[in-house]
């Protein structure tokens, strides 16, 4: 009896049949990617940690809401895609920060920067937004020291946005370390591709992901040690990473979790850039401003304003206060939330981002030094 050609080669043929299977299945999961996901403008980034992708126009989502995305060919938040040169006969304003300076939920034309942007009126200035979500100054200084040292990248001023999430992600990130070609890295970039393409493919990929940051929270032995001393486990790690977002700043043992070692992160990460921003001859600010949780609290001087304050009078470098703006007598704590905020979110509406960017325009009109 002549055997079929199945039969004779029953395992070849069964692994050819499963692979056509497998192709078909990422055929379709790619088409439904493409027309049921949402885009994602991020990427990994090796040096860095994370960044934006370059050159990127779309629709994004922050929440629930769509809003259009730009960026140029340096991954920064741009009114159109266009080219920006690595040198530049205009003087050159960059800002860096985290969710607030990239500016969610709003058009670059709604944002602070944009608004600010569109009032200097001088063709001779050009104005960068290098701010990305969940930065913090650790990535501030990556990412300063990455466009002057690797891309020779020309700029005059600087002014470094932070806020009090700044010093729960310096903990966060403090393990991570630069490299190129890092294995980390690759399989981070294969991750991103898949789950920003393929449907089903990023369900898999978020909840497996979800269940190892449960189980596998970063390591943060500072973090990590203090809660295991209030009998909190590591499954507790993002639990009370949120929890903590305001609380670090008025609870005592909230701040020998976080805040005492974030700080000092931060500090001496905000050093690192300071002294890299005199080498090249670069202006320094720093900006602090209000989440609503503070503002409804009153208190306008707290440990992230001081601690700003005095660093930037001992490094006799620009600090803009924007807390007085947001916390005075003139409106209800509540009535300011309402008029500058995202309802149940802590950033800000368009008003919101005039507001800062009139505070900011007017900083810099003080300030010498530039045209």
């Amino acid at each position: 009896m002549i055997k079929s050609r199945f039969d004779q080669h029953p395992l070849r043929n069964t692994t050819g049949f499963l692979l056509i299977l497998v192709l078909l299945f990422l055929i379709g999961d790619y088409v439904m990617g493409q027309s049921r996901l949402t885009k994602i403008a991020g990427r990994p980034h090796p040096y860095y940690h994370h960044d934006l992708k370059r050159n990127f126009s779309d629709v994004v989502e922050w929440g629930k809401t769509p809003y259009p995305l730009n960026t140029n060919s340096k991954g920064f938040v741009d009114r159109v895609k266009r080219q920006v040169k690595d040198q530049s006969d205009q003087y050159r304003i960059l800002m860096i920060g985290d969710s607030f300076t990239e500016g969610v939920g709003y058009p670059y034309d709604d944002t602070f920067i944009g608004m600010f942007a569109a009032m200097l009126k001088n063709p001779r200035i050009e104005v960068l937004n290098a701010g990305v979500k969940s930065y913090s100054p650790k990535l501030y200084f990556l990412k300063i020291k990455y466009l002057l040292e690797e891309n020779s990248f020309q700029f005059d001023e600087l002014f470094v946005f932070i806020d009090l999430s700044d010093i729960q992600d310096e903990i966060v990130y403090q393990d991570f370390s630069p490299g190129r070609g890092d294995i980390k890295y690759r399989v981070k970039s294969v991750v991103a591709f898949l789950k920003q393409n393929f449907y089903f493919l990023n369900r898999i990929i978020s909840s497996a992901e979800v269940l190892r940051m449960r189980i596998l929270p970063p390591r943060v032995a500072s973090a990590r040690s203090d809660m295991e001393a209030e009998n909190h486990s590591g499954y507790d790690f993002w639990e009370r990473y949120h929890q903590d977002r305001i609380e670090w700043l008025y609870a005592e043992n909230v701040y020998r979790i976080w805040g005492k070692k974030g700080l000092e992160l931060a500090t001496s990460n905000m050093e690192k850039l300071y002294q890299l921003c005199q080498s090249y001859g670069i202006k320094m600010h720093i900006v602090v401003y209000p989440w609503p949780e503070e503002i409804l609290r009153g208190n306008i001087n707290s440990l992230m304003v001081r601690s700003w304050e005095i660093f930037a009078r001992e490094h006799g470098i620009g600090f803009l206060n924007l807390y007085p703006l947001f916390i005075n007598n003139k409106m209800s704590p509540q009535a300011v939330i309402d008029q500058y905020y995202i309802s149940g979110d802590s950033h800000w509406i368009v008003p919101g981002h005039r507001f800062v960017s009139q505070a900011l325009f007017k900083y810099w009109q003080q300030t010498a030094s530039h045209p």
